[in-house]
């Protein structure tokens, strides 16, 4: 009978429309799950229990894609709704708003937040009899958002505690450039935003207002213009959701002063001397640099961030064991995957004077919040490139094509392109490889970038998460976007995107994650076998210099407008562009079919470019791709995640080759004179490397492994120089292959 009566009541409660409980109507929460949520053209709105899935299709033209949910206002007083953003494929963000039957909307948010969050009712509107929830996921490229535990109910007019003041610290001496503002939230979750007020000593109080719809646990904010040097007191107090403000914290000093003029770098990039970057695996510094070989240590940097009190742990960590370090900050965001992490530019500043081994600012994903045209945005890159030049550390900057043509957008905004020109040598865009979206477009503004001599180098940025957006898996199978495994990926990704960088100059290389490659347990095998024989070999002069690059390519553009229009499988002209040169044969393909006509710049506006500077032959079926510059060869087979050989022929201490590259395979060359050239190898494990020489050749392994005999294969056990042969077969196993070829004697 107890269980008859238990199922009884539920059964009433899930008839009763859209409340999660009677009462008082003061009281009562509406479940917007129950709600009848219509969605426009683009957009599909699916609501399960209580999840919430908002799936946009592409469209000609950009729109506001979104669904709208018409309810009841429980009662008066003041409201709010409530929920958990829990995951997202969006290249512009998501949106939030609320509407009246009048047609007077509230636009709330705009960006890519996640997290638990809370918006709430204008005041004014508590009356209504009902008002429209409005989201949505703005654009015209597809996507998908996902939601959860939407609900409308009353806002608590809780008491808020006055915030704590973080930074800048009492009586701290700012430039310029790093006079911002960070406080904590007295109480996550139950803010609704912040008034903050400054003041200059002799001057009139300002003041502004900031939402804080999402749950964090600390707030910042950065000045539109940048503080004029003198004496400044702030203070901030909190307003909560139902309208209600607490009390002002406690009134601090700090002093700003005039920008210093720019230091010279600690670590400077070069094509001749690359720095070389690995995400910091583990807490132990000490023992992770005592795994760096010493002749890999200059130009190395360990990368790493996180919240306030972990990074200086690992500054002081750092300082100890002499390991150097390049500082990632997330840019003008609370929240970045669902994890706070914010830290303010004054606090950078205090750990660059007190930490040399500080080498180095990282920042990354800036094109997710809007890139250069998001003044905001624009305004922190600004900041921080200032801030590492009056430091005398290098920013790196690494972003991808979400939404937008990062590199392109950055060589057409004039004000933005000159102010990296003005701090030359202090910024380094680096080709974030994780971006499947318009993947050659990537490499276009970079090389733009720096052969018009805006920027005096870039880098690229490997990554096995390359794997999940362009939707591979197991070998032979490629899913949609971002549907893919990265755990599938084999460890040579690394150095295939790696060296399409190489290829084109790039001085800067940083992989990411370190859990694919990093192992914290003897015998470290990918760091010994991959990693670090990698790095030695970008290190040995295969870079191509600017001249070389320059003298390289055979076809460039001038960005225009039409160039900035982001799709994510590119426009038609840019499409037709690509597949007659690079050559494109699946979605989201970075490694290209040909490297005939090179890579293809895209220079800044009012660049005088040349096009079609010489004719070059079209991709071919089954050929790999083969870029020549200077005294380098690199050959990719673009098939990456399918088990097909691919052929090429290029001449190599003089003889010609005709050869064919496995899966995933690559080839390094460097032309030491015409009878001698030096090789690098490496691919799926498994893979082969053929080469077939006109004339004889001897060669010889350079890497510890011994050199076959005269019987034309790898496997022999002889050491020294190989006998005469005209065939070569090397199996790609354990070890990244280096090795001596010259003509036979």
């Amino acid at each position: 009978m107890k269980n008859l009566l238990i199922l009884a009541l539920l059964a009433t409660l899930s008839s009763a429309p859209a409340m999660a409980h009677a009462g008082d109507a003061q009281n009562r929460v509406v479940n917007l799950s129950q709600c009848a949520w219509e969605a426009s053209a683009g957009a599909q709105f699916t609501v399960g229990a209580n999840e919430f899935d908002l799936e946009v299709k592409s469209l000609p033209e950009p729109a506001p894609r979104a669904a709208v949910c018409w309810t009841p206002l429980p009662g008066s007083g003041a409201m709010e709704v409530r929920g958990l953003h829990h995951g997202a494929v969006t290249e512009t963000g998501w949106t939030f708003a609320f509407e009246r039957t009048t047609g007077e909307r509230v636009d709330l948010y705009r960006g890519s937040l996640e997290r638990e969050f809370a918006f709430p009712v204008p005041t004014a509107w508590e009356h209504d009899r009902r008002i429209g929830i409005v989201i949505g996921i703005p654009g015209d490229n597809p996507g998908y958002l996902h939601l959860r535990d939407l609900r409308l109910q009353p806002a608590e007019n809780i008491s808020l505690s006055a915030p704590e003041l973080a930074s800048p610290a009492e009586g701290q001496d700012v430039t310029a450039p790093a006079a911002d503002f960070l406080w904590s939230c007295p109480q996550p979750g139950q803010v609704a935003g912040y008034d903050l007020e400054w003041q200059r000593e002799g001057g009139e109080p300002q003041k502004v207002h900031l939402s804080a719809y999402f749950s964090s646990d600390a707030q910042g904010y950065w000045p539109g213009d940048w503080l004029p040097p003198g004496r400044y007191s702030w203070r901030v107090r909190a307003l909560n959701l139902a309208g209600s403000f607490g009390p002002w914290s406690e009134m601090r000093q700090f002093t700003v002063r005039t920008e210093e003029p720019a230091q010279p770098l600690d670590i400077l990039p070069s094509t001749s001397r690359p720095v070389t970057i690995l995400n910091l695996p583990y807490d132990d510094v000490k023992g992770a640099w005592a795994l760096v070989p010493a002749d890999l240590r200059p130009g190395f940097l360990f990368r790493t961030g996180g919240a306030r009190p972990y990074i200086a742990s690992i500054l002081a960590a750092a300082q100890a064991a002499g390991a150097p370090i390049a500082l990632q900050m997330n840019g003008p965001h609370n929240i970045i995957a669902g994890r706070w992490d914010r830290v303010p530019l004054a606090m950078i500043e205090k750990w660059a004077h007190e930490y040399s081994a500080l080498k180095a600012f990282y920042i990354c994903e800036q094109e997710v919040q809007g890139g250069v045209n998001n003044p905001e945005v624009a305004g922190y890159l600004e900041r921080l490139i200032a801030l590492g030049s009056e430091m005398g550390r290098p920013v790196f900057w690494a972003d991808a094509n979400w939404g937008a043509n990062i590199w392109l957008e950055a060589e057409a905004h004039q004000d933005f392109r000159n102010f990296m020109k003005k701090h030359y040598g202090y910024v380094f865009p680096l080709w974030k490889m994780n971006g499947g979206d318009a993947p050659y477009l990537a490499p276009a503004g970079l090389l733009g970038l720096w052969l018009s001599h805006t920027v005096a180098g870039w880098g690229a940025q490997p990554e096995s998460y390359y794997w999940t957006e362009a939707g591979f898996t197991t070998l032979g199978k490629q899913l949609d976007y971002k549907e893919g495994v990265r755990t599938d990926a084999p460890p040579v990704i690394f150095q295939e995107l790696a060296l399409l960088g190489a290829s084109a100059g790039a001085q800067v290389y940083s992989f990411e994650p370190a859990n694919d490659y990093w192992d914290p347990n003897p015998p470290h095998a990918d760091l010994v076998n991959l990693i670090w024989p990698f790095f030695r070999m970008l290190d040995d002069s295969v870079i191509p210099a600017l001249p070389e690059v320059q003298a390289a390519t055979v076809d460039e553009r001038t960005v225009d407008s039409a160039d900035l229009i982001f799709r994510s499988e590119y426009t038609p002209s840019i499409q037709q562009l690509f597949d007659r040169t690079l050559g494109i044969s699946y979605p989201s393909e970075m490694v290209p079919e040909s490297g005939s006509c090179y890579w293809i710049p895209f220079l800044p506006p009012a660049s005088d470019a040349s096009t079609n500077r010489s004719p070059c032959p079209p991709p071919a079926l089954s050929k790999a791709a083969v870029f020549k510059a200077g005294k380098s060869i690199f050959v990719f087979n673009s098939r990456v995640n399918w088990n097909e050989g691919q052929s090429f022929s290029l001449n190599l201490a003089g003889t010609h080759v005709s050869g064919e590259l496995g899966t995933n395979g690559w080839v390094t060359v460097r032309e030491e004179n015409n009878q001698q050239a030096r090789m690098w190898f490496f691919a799926r494990k498994g893979s082969h490397l053929v080469m077939d020489f006109d004339r004889p050749v001897a060669w010889r392994a350079l890497d510890g492994v011994d050199s076959s005999l005269p019987s034309d294969n790898s496997q022999g056990e002889a050491k020294g120089w190989s006998g005469a042969v005209r065939h070569i077969d090397f199996v790609a196993d354990q070890h990244t292959w280096d090795v001596d070829i010259q003509l036979a004697q």
